[in-house]
């Protein structure tokens, strides 16, 4: 345990030498303190309390439609393509949205889309700089020298890459954590409202980052290069991810209705690669107060986390340090 927690601490003071991780860090509690300070609850002529922005004229429903828009999305994804093409079923599906918002106030509903909004810019920014930070955990490792002295002690490469990787999502982890208490207590005391699942997203949110730094963690360990690592990963996250959502997009909308054989591939994609817009979305609306959880995604995530970090350790392993 003492070898483990060692190699959890010399990546932890990695982490820190970086001059990504502290803008990582600072960018996020300076936008959460962001999101409280924006914001104030006012009241309309009618007596009904909401949400509004600190500046200009308060609107009266403008945070509350972001709630909409969030179980909007969370019935996009949760509804199988026959019944959204089906016009019944999809009224059905927002006459039961229509329901289960009716047990929340107009008030909750725009403390609730403020945060959803908030989670949509921090999951964002995470993952954007995230990647950056750990391109080099693994090639650093790797180099002449540097794995030596993690080595010297007869410690077990499992070990080594276990403690590697775990310990590059331990500060991610507490940075988040911290930022998304600023968010929630933040916003509580402004509100009045605590909203404890504006935690719910943080799980998935570590979970995606996992995914990332498996990959990364693989391509670094193949090519024993930080760059590439971190340009293989800005390529799936950003390129192939984002034709993929545009592709499944049109999918949804019966675009490739006639094209059966080219919307088969769609849904081979689907169910073979990561969806991290996908995951995303999961992410970001499982702060409001409705169900949103398709499982394909998580377990296309989870099989190529699996993957990713048993082919980066078999490669670890065999490397001639």
């Amino acid at each position: 345990m003492r070898a483990f927690l060692a190699i959890v601490g010399d990546t932890a003071r990695l982490a820190r030498s970086q001059t990504v991780f502290y803008v990582l860090a600072a960018l996020l509690v300076l936008m959460s303190l962001g999101f409280v300070i924006v914001v104030k609850p006012v009241e309309n002529e009618k007596g009904e309390k909401y949400l509004s922005f600190i500046f200009g004229e308060p609107k009266d429903r403008h945070l509350e439609t972001t709630w909409y828009g969030g179980y909007a999305e969370s019935t996009q994804i949760n509804i199988d393509q026959e019944d959204l093409n089906d016009s019944e079923k999809r009224m059905a599906r927002i006459e039961k949205m229509m329901e289960e918002a009716s047990g929340l106030s107009r008030y909750e509903r725009s403390v609730q889309g403020w945060h959803y909004t908030a989670q949509i810019v921090l999951f964002t920014v995470t993952m954007w700089l995230f990647l950056a930070a750990c391109a080099g955990y693994f090639p650093g490792l790797m180099k002449e020298g540097a794995v030596d002295v993690v080595l010297a002690k007869p410690v077990p490469r499992w070990l080594v890459f276990l403690g590697r990787f775990v310990g590059g999502l331990i500060l991610l982890a507490i940075v988040l954590l911290v930022a998304q208490t600023i968010l929630f207590v933040g916003l509580a005391l402004k509100t009045g409202i605590w909203h404890t699942g504006a935690y719910a997203s943080f799980p998935l949110l570590i979970f995606v980052a996992a995914l990332l730094y498996a990959i990364i963690a693989l391509l670094g360990i193949a090519f024993n290069s930080s760059n590439l690592a971190l340009f293989g990963g800005y390529f799936l996250y950003l390129g192939v991810d984002t034709v993929m959502s545009i592709l499944i997009g049109l999918r949804k909308e019966g675009t490739f209705d006639e094209f059966e054989t080219f919307g088969k591939i769609i849904d081979g994609m689907q169910a073979s690669v990561p969806n991290f817009g996908m995951l995303k979305s999961l992410a970001c609306v499982s702060v409001l107060s409705v169900p949103a959880f398709p499982w394909q995604p998580f377990m296309v995530a989870s099989a190529w986390l699996v993957g990713a970090l048993g082919l980066a350790f078999f490669l670890f392993r065999r490397r001639d340090f």
